[in-house]
Order: C-alpha cells, then structure tokens, then sequence
C-alpha cells in the first residue's frame, strides 16, 4: 500500500515543480552578442532595470522568448526564425535586418522597436502593438498583423504582400511606396495614412477606413473597397495649372480660347463676350471665363501647358469601390475605368481628369462632385444623382444615364453622343455652349427650364419628354425625336428642326423666333401637333406636316409654308400672313 503524501511533502513537491517551469536567464546576459541559443528557453527573463541586454549576431532559432522583457534590446541581425516572441516586450529594441521568418510575435509589444529591413514573413504579429515603429524595407509578406497597432509605424516601401491587416490600425502610418497585393485590410483603419505610391492591386479592404489617406499614384487595380470609407481622401494627380490634356485627349475651349501661336495648345482665357452682333451668347464669339481655383486649380490668364501632357495618377481600375464613402474625397485624374462604384457616396468629390469609362455608378451620390473633363463613356449611371454637379467638357459618351437626376448639373461642352438619358432629371441643368447631345436618348427625360442653348441634339430621342420652359436658342435637332414631348413656354430661337418628328409635340406658347434668329422646320412632321399660341415668325416650315396640328393664335408673319401639309390644321386666330399667302384671310401670292 502506498504511503499518502503529507502537506508538507505536497508543498515541496510543488515547489519543486514551480521552479523547473521558470527558465534560467542565459549566463552570458547582459552581453550574449554572437551566442548560440538555439531551441533555448528564455521565458520569462527580465532584463529591466539593468543593463541593455545585447543579442547582437546571436542564434535564436526556434528560441522561446514569449512574455521575456528586453525593452530596448540590441538584437540586430539575430536568428529568430520559428522562435517564440509571444506576448515579448520589445519596447525600442532594435532587430534590424533580423530573421523572424515564421516567428510567433502574436501580442507582442513592438513600440518604437527598430524593425529595418528585418524578415518576419509569415511571422505572426496578431495583435501585437508597434506604434511608431520603423519597419522601412521590411518583409512582412504572408504575416499575420490581424488587429495589430501600427498607429504612426512607418512602413515605407515595406512588402506586405498577402499579408493580413484585418481590423489593423493603421492611423498616421506611413505606407508610401509599400507592398500591400493581395493583402487582406478588411476593417483596418488607415486614417490619415500615406499610401503613396502603394501597391494595392488586389488587396481586399471592405469596410476599411480610409478617410484623409492619401493615395496619390496608388496602384489599386482589382481591389475590393466595398462599403470602405475614403471620405477626404486624396487620390489626386497633379494636373496642369492651365489648359489641359491627359493621355493624349485634349479638352477643348471654344476657338476663341486657343493659342494662336502654339497649335493645339489650349489656354484658358479672360476673353470677355463679344455681343457687337447684337445676336445671344455664342461659343464662336468668346471663351468661356472661369473664375480662379473652379476647377481645383488656378486658371491664370494665358498661361499655357504643352499639348498631350502625360498626367500620372492613381490606379484603381476594376476596383469594387461599391457603397464605399468618397465623400469630398481628392480623385482628380485617377483611373477608375471599370471600378465598382454602384451606391457610393461622391458627393462634393472631386474627379476632374478623372478616368471613369466603364465604371459601374448604379446610384452612386454624386452631388455637386467636380467632373470636370472626366471620362466617364460607357458608364453605368443608372440612378444616380449628379444634381449640381460640374460636367464641364466630360465625357459621358454611350453612358447610361437612364432615371440620373441631374439637376443643375453644368453639362457645357459635354459630349453625350448617343447616351440613354432616358427618364432622367435635367432640370435647370446647364448644356451650354456645345454640349453634344447627338443620337442621345431622353424619352421621358425632365428637361424643364434646362439650357439647351447651341447643343447638338441632332437625332436625339425626346419622345414624352418634359421640356418645357426650356432654352433651346441655335439648338440643333435635326431628324431628332420629339414626339408627344412636351415644349409648353420653351424658346426654340434659331433651332433647328429640320426633319425632325414632332408628332403630337406639344409647342404652345413656345418661341421659335428672336430677330434675327428664326426657327428651321424645313420638312418637319408636327402632325397632330399643339402650336397654340406658339411664335413661330419668319419660320421655316417648307415641306412640314401640319396635317391636323392646332395652330388657334399662333404667329406665323412671314413663315414659309411653300409645299405645307395644312389639312384639318386649326387656324383659327392666326396671326400675320406667310410669305406663300396660304392662311386665312391673308393676299394671295401669285404663283
């Protein structure tokens, strides 16, 4: 029978095992430079408040030094490939290009450490704390940095290659230049970071805050930003002073903005109108005149920049941008060509330059956002609000801007060739001078009060939609559609509608005459069209087809109806003769 063991001889035996678990300090501390201490057990050892312990050129491969205390240790160019950092104070150590490679580093205390050029790849750094810590040219590739603290680290051209950041913060850290393909930062918070130059390509960073960054030349192709926050962010590309062209695309001024000595050069002018003709405001008479910083830049009077500058710019292309927040945020002149941007918040940003071909904008916000002179063809802006925005020469060619609300938009020297503006909302907006509008669709559009002034309509589709209230002085809509829309009050001097088909359109008290602009209808369809009261002197109606159209008070003083179709039109009331004599009551013109 087995004698049972006493208290006493319990406590010994306790005692004796407490004391094997606690490892030995090595012999040579303070100074273990050069040592050998593979597979050692240093758990434990505390080497405050003495001396700074040394460990310079040492092998610590595989070690365990988890929970060991060497605030600013010298471990520079120490083996610790597969060691055991768990939970170590490392405060100020310097391991300068030290091997971690595959090291267990996990909540670790890293402030200030010096981690130049140091190998940690596929070490394990999840929740370790390294604020302010310098990890320039460091290997982190494949590491584990998962809730880690780098607020203030500089990571400058460090390789954090599909590494994982999720839920890091990252705050004030520096990342310029760093490596960061195929990392996961889902969650991370990189306010205020400085990722210049980065490379993101691929980089998973849903829900990552990214407010104030900055992102200047950033290579973000393939990343995943959905619902990321880039509020105030700045993806900007320096850009031109004055006058502007980017990858070869020139924006062009009226003519009279161009530099007569330098060919297809363009300036920004302060040319003033030119009104001596006596005619409304033409793009052929002056340039425009911006005021200073509009655009996010000065426009110095005649200064002139080179044509086909080459503007380098951030790369986000393919990027899932989807919900992110982009509030106010800088993008001028980067490259988001086919980048996920559906539901995301623009407003106020500015996009100037910006390349957007292509890019999915499915009721994104977009409101008062500078796009000045993006490119934006092909897009998907289906749904979304541009209300206010400034359109000023983009490019927004074959995009879908079906049920867009674009309101006070600023659209002058856009070009929406054969766009879907489709049941959009253009109210008030601004399409002049020169938008171009050609082969656009806006059947069901809200165009009411919009300036169509001199924009090129040719072709476009305006079947149902609301125009009233419009200007439309010199707009060209040859063989456009306009059937059963509605120009209730719109002025139409000087457009031109030749060919157009305007059945069922509804013109009442719409102007279509101001000396010395009359209206062009030449072989117009207005069958069955309503021209109550509508001002149509001096119009050219040659060949039209008013067949059934009500025409009760309307003004036709001198309208050309040689070869007219009038059958059941109603007359009544018309004022003034047409120069053939066919109206009521009007002297026959001899043939």
């Amino acid at each position: 029978m087995s004698t049972p063991v006493t208290g006493t001889m319990a406590a010994i035996a306790l005692t004796v095992l407490t004391a094997a678990a606690v490892a030995e300090p090595p012999k040579c501390l303070p100074d273990c430079a050069g040592a050998d201490l593979r597979g050692a057990d240093l758990t434990g050892t505390d080497t405050s408040p003495r001396t700074i312990a040394n460990f310079d050129q040492a092998d610590l491969g595989r070690a365990n030094l988890s929970g060991t205390v060497l605030q600013g240790a010298v471990l520079s160019l120490v083996d610790l490939g597969g060691a055991s950092l768990a939970g170590a104070d490392l405060q100020a150590a310097n391991l300068y290009g030290s091997r971690l490679t595959g090291a267990d580093l996990s909540g670790a205390k890293l402030g200030g450490a010096s981690l130049i050029e140091t190998d940690l790849r596929s070490a394990d750094l999840s929740n370790a704390r390294l604020a302010g810590a310098n990890l320039v040219h460091a290997d982190l590739s494949g590491a584990d940095l998962s809730s880690a603290s780098l607020h203030s680290a500089n990571l400058a051209s460090s390789d954090l290659s599909h590494a994982g950041l999720s839920g890091a913060d990252l705050r004030y850290a520096n990342l310029g230049g760093a490596d960061l393909s195929g990392a996961n930062l889902s969650g991370a918070d990189l306010g205020h970071a400085n990722l210049s130059g980065a490379d993101l390509t691929g980089a998973t960073m849903r829900a990552a805050n990214l407010s104030y960054a900055s992102l200047t030349h950033t290579v973000m192709t393939g990343a995943d930003l959905s619902d990321a926050s880039l509020a105030f962010a700045n993806l900007a590309a320096p850009w031109p002073r004055a006058g502007c062209a980017m990858s070869g695309r020139r924006v062009p001024l009226p003519d009279a903005g161009r530099s007569a000595s330098r060919p297809g050069v363009w300036i920004w002018s302060r040319q003033t109108e030119n009104t001596s003709d006596g005619e409304p405001d033409d793009p052929a008479d002056a340039a425009e005149v911006f005021p200073d910083g509009v655009f996010g830049m000065n426009t110095i009077p005649g200064e002139q920049l080179p044509g086909d500058a080459n503007v380098h710019r951030a790369n986000i292309r393919d990027a899932n941008l989807s919900g992110a927040n982009l509030s106010g945020a800088n993008l001028g002149g980067a490259d988001l060509g086919h980048a996920n941007l559906s539901g995301a918040s623009l407003g106020g940003a500015i996009l100037a330059f910006t390349i957007l071909s292509g890019a999915d904008l499915r009721d994104a916000d977009l409101t008062s956002a500078n796009l000045f002179a993006a490119d934006l063809s092909g897009a998907d802006l289906r749904g979304a609000f541009l209300n206010g925005a400034l359109l000023f020469g983009a490019d927004l060619r074959n995009a879908d801007l079906s049920n867009a609300w674009l309101g006070n938009a600023n659209l002058a020297h856009a070009d929406l060739g054969g766009a879907d503006l489709s049941g959009s909302h253009l109210d008030y907006a601004k399409l002049t001078p020169a938008a171009d509008l050609s082969h656009a669709d806006l059947s069901g559009a809200v165009l009411s009060e919009a300036d169509l002034s001199y924009a090129d309509l040719s072709g476009a589709n305006f079947d149902a939609a609301d125009v009233s209230r419009a200007t439309l002085i010199r707009a060209k809509l040859i063989d456009a559609r306009l059937v059963e829309a509605d120009f209730l009050l719109a002025n139409l001097a000087g457009a031109d509608l030749t060919g157009a088909d305007m059945t069922s359109v509804n013109l009442s008290f719409a102007n279509l005459f101001h000396f010395p602009l009359p209206a062009t209808l030449h072989g117009a369809d207005l069958s069955n069209a309503a021209l109550g009261h509508a001002n149509l002197t001096d119009a050219d109606l040659f060949g039209a087809d008013l067949s059934n159209a009500y025409l009760a008070d309307a003004t036709l003083t001198g309208a050309d109806l040689t070869d007219a179709n009038l059958t059941g039109a109603d007359l009544e009331g018309v004022q003034g003769c047409d120069v053939t004599g066919r109206l009521p009551g009007c002297p026959q013109v001899p043939p």
